[in-house]
């Protein structure tokens, strides 16, 4: 299972939705191998590899995007699966919360780019009351359990 799914189950199981994008980007420093996976390489690995179907929705806990696991408690939200590459998938699930994203996944790679670049560079991985910064004491000891 990879980094990425990892996390989101673990979270999942403790009864929780799910991740910011930068969340997960970042959560790669904390891997034995640390990687570079970027926004594109992390929504193409979802539909190329994920065991689970993923969707994306809107948190007002954070008041941002999230990723988490599409299980039966949340297959009742309305939404759709993104073309990709100009054919269908269904690993990646777009809520209907959000409907600015695009109809395909190569426009929503490109307006996730813009809306996260700026904070994955200046390392805001995680939100805590509402405010953009590094992960606290328990988040960091969550990944590092998670991808041991």
């Amino acid at each position: 299972m990879k980094y990425w799914e990892k996390l989101l189950v673990k979270w999942r199981k403790k009864g929780r939705d799910g991740f910011s994008i930068p969340y997960i980007i970042g959560s790669q420093k904390f891997l034995k191998k640390p990687s570079k996976q970027n926004i594109e390489d992390l929504l193409i690995d979802i539909i190329e590899n994920s065991e689970n179907e993923i969707y994306i929705s809107y948190c007002m806990t954070i008041n941002d995007l999230i990723l988490g696991i599409r299980d039966n408690s949340k297959r009742r939200i309305n939404g759709y699966f993104p073309r990709y590459k100009e054919k269908e998938q269904s690993k990646f699930f777009v809520t209907s919360f959000i409907s600015d994203l695009g109809a395909d996944v190569e426009n929503i790679i490109e307006k996730l780019n813009d809306r996260y670049s700026e904070r994955i560079l200046k390392e805001q991985f995680s939100i805590n009351n509402r405010i953009p910064g590094d992960y606290n004491q328990n988040e960091k000891e969550f990944i590092t359990d998670c991808l041991k």
